[in-house]
């Protein structure tokens, strides 16, 4: 029984009206262990185990209570530190608005001092003209988008208005781009949207441009090599963006196919030329080379077998025949004469060569190369004259 001695009051109520039985309020330990124990109902191991199960309980009860109280408190720490953090940001942003405040008072100070002529007014054109901090376009070297894009910048910078726009681009155009955009309606050449919407579509360099000025832009003596770098740096990016060239493994790609593309021949090139320069595929451009190759093959097996054919007709007659037949001709047999005597003459100083050089050896020379041919006399072998002079015929004369 001492096992319900160590319980708790509220444990022993509980077990009590488990077990049916009445309890009144006033109870006192004591009197809840006589009432269960003297209970007709009661059995030792039952109640005990019943007991320590409504232990459990109440435990576990109050452990839940705990980590309720505890994340309540934690919560409660969490709203307190917002709060003072709203406070802080709350108290910065008055500060803030007080300086902003105070420095806005001391610039209207400021500018009401200052001269009304000397005084900004952001609605008045500038008086910078765009010529003068920017180049002009060519459009056989610049790309239109990004000239653009500079000339908005430094619009937005000198505060130029939007129906001045058009204006300060104009003077940056050359005289045949300006004759283009007067050929447009009034009220349409006014609008700078328009005015670049034409620009855009008119002089939009191609990816094949922007891959020819890529290769071959020389750095100007003028410039820096910072300037250069930015310059083949927006012709690489604009190669690849009119090719649509997004990953890795397509820029990988195209390096390859352009390796492929320089050592293909003038005739692939000519029959491809509509789409040479889209081409971006290595596989393609290799199966596109390799069926080239297979029908050139074919077709020239087929020419050769149809000449050889025509040939052994007798439609085709070997050149050397056709100049045989010329020489046997009357009016070639007039040179006849002349070119035997030639043949003659050669024949015969070829023979006095042979003779010379068995006649005089010379000891120094290395036989392993040959000897270099020196001019001399037909007649006597010297060195010293030729043949119209030699000694030998006049003294004969």
């Amino acid at each position: 029984m001492a096992y319900l001695a160590r319980g708790k009051k509220e444990d022993l109520v509980i077990l009590a009206e488990e077990l049916g039985l009445t309890v009144k309020k006033e109870f006192k330990v004591k009197q809840l262990h006589k009432l269960i124990t003297e209970s007709s109902s009661y059995d030792e191991e039952f109640t005990r185990e019943l007991l320590g199960s409504i232990k459990e309980e109440r435990e576990k009860k109050e452990e839940r209570e705990i980590e309720r109280e505890k994340q309540e408190r934690d919560r409660e720490i969490e709203r307190e530190k917002q709060e003072r953090d709203r406070e802080i940001e709350r108290e910065r942003e008055e500060r803030a608005r007080a300086f902003e405040l105070q420095k806005l008072e001391l610039e209207v100070r400021a500018a009401s001092a200052q001269p009304v002529e000397s005084r900004h007014i952001p609605d008045q054109p500038a008086k910078i003209r765009m010529h003068d901090v920017m180049p002009r376009f060519n459009p056989k070297e610049d790309d239109v988008s990004l000239f653009l894009v500079l000339f908005e910048r430094q619009a937005k910078i000198m505060n130029v208005p939007a129906e001045n726009q058009v204006a300060q681009l104009i003077s940056l155009l050359p005289p045949d781009i300006v004759q283009l955009i007067a050929r447009e309606p009034e009220e349409d050449a006014k609008k700078y949207e328009y005015v670049k919407a034409l620009l855009l579509q008119r002089f939009k360099l191609s990816a094949e441009k922007f891959r020819q000025l890529f290769n071959k832009h020389q750095k100007a003596s003028e410039s820096t090599w910072y300037d250069f770098y930015y310059e083949i740096k927006n012709y690489l990016e604009g190669w690849l963006n009119g090719l649509n060239v997004k990953t890795f493994e397509q820029l990988k790609d195209l390096m390859l196919v352009d390796q492929i593309k320089k050592r293909t021949s003038m005739e692939f090139k000519e029959h491809f030329m509509d789409e040479w320069t889209t081409i971006i595929s290595p596989t393609e451009m290799v199966k596109k080379i390799e069926d080239f190759e297979d029908v050139r093959k074919t077709i020239k097996s087929k020419l050769f077998a149809t000449q050889t054919e025509r040939t052994n007709k007798g439609q085709f007659k070997p050149r050397y025949e056709t100049f045989s037949k010329k020489i046997e001709h009357s009016h070639y047999s007039k040179h006849s004469d002349k070119w035997n005597d030639y043949r003659h003459q050669k024949d015969h100083r070829q023979r006095e060569d042979a003779q010379q050089r068995d006649r005089f050896p010379n000891k120094n020379q290395d036989h392993s190369f040959e000897e270099r041919y020196r001019p001399r006399c037909f007649e006597c072998g010297s060195y010293s004259h030729f043949k119209p002079q030699c000694p030998r015929l006049k003294s004969n004369e």
